[in-house]
């Protein structure tokens, strides 16, 4: 009857297990759908032109984005979150700066606590993918590389750089942010195409856009081996208890 009583427990415990990780997650996405709506509000707003009401919604809601970081992203990736949301923070009111430069600050902020908090489908990968579409493009054409589209390339990189700093290992965000590095350094033509098809082949090779999975995926069967070693073990325990009982019965018998 012990033996079964631990059985039973063993199972519980991972029902248990099991639940809190979907019912946790299912929490989880409810928070991230406000902070989400907020955050595509503050975006629209500075795209619009509407600066006051983006500086009014990003104040208003400070304290719930602060409280956000605290309470769920990952100790590594807090400090860069508060980082980029009190850039957002001081630069929305700041008018010697531009508003292409807060509308980059915004999609910045978006797309950084959406990596955390959706990193199956984080918008970044869309992002990545445009900014690989758009290395391809420039490669592709006859005509010299222009200044307008290095900066575009760059102003994408910029944006997604934070999101992929948080999601992908040290190695591929330093391989990338330093062949980025090398495209806004380039002056001749010859180095810029040198450089922009350096860093698509990077793009092309380092699969940066299943890092998030892979990282959430790799946690949760960590967790499923861990508590499937306890019941093995408790499972394992409870037949021999039983081999060892019905051994001593028999030789009782045998008496």
């Amino acid at each position: 009857m012990k033996q079964r009583i631990m059985a039973v427990i063993s199972i519980t415990v991972l029902c248990w297990s099991m639940g809190s990780y979907i019912f946790s997650d299912n929490a989880f996405a409810d928070h991230h759908s406000d902070i989400s709506e907020t955050l595509y509000e503050y975006q629209r707003f500075v795209q619009d032109g509407r600066l006051e009401n983006a500086e009014s919604v990003l104040n208003r809601h400070k304290d719930d984005l602060e409280k956000w970081i605290s309470d769920h992203a990952p100790e590594e990736s807090q400090k860069e979150l508060f980082e980029i949301l009190n850039q957002n923070l001081l630069s929305i009111s700041n008018d010697s700066i531009s508003k292409v430069e807060k509308l980059k600050y915004a999609y910045t902020l978006l797309l950084a606590f959406d990596s955390v908090s959706n990193p199956n489908v984080a918008i970044w990968k869309d992002w990545e993918t445009n900014l690989q579409a758009t290395l391809a493009s420039i490669i592709e054409q006859d005509s010299p590389v222009t200044d307008e589209q290095l900066q575009d390339v760059m102003y994408k990189w910029e944006i997604i750089a934070p999101s992929l700093k948080m999601t992908a290992s040290d190695e591929v965000y330093d391989s990338l942010h330093k062949a980025y590095q090398k495209i806004g350094e380039a002056s001749t033509d010859d180095e810029k195409n040198k450089w922009l098809q350096s860093t698509y082949r990077e793009m092309k090779v380092l699969d940066v856009t299943t890092m998030g999975h892979n990282k959430q995926m790799s946690n949760f069967f960590i967790m499923l081996m861990i508590v499937g070693g306890v019941i093995t073990c408790t499972l394992s325990y409870v037949a021999w208890k039983k081999y060892i009982g019905e051994k001593k019965k028999k030789h009782r018998l045998s008496n």
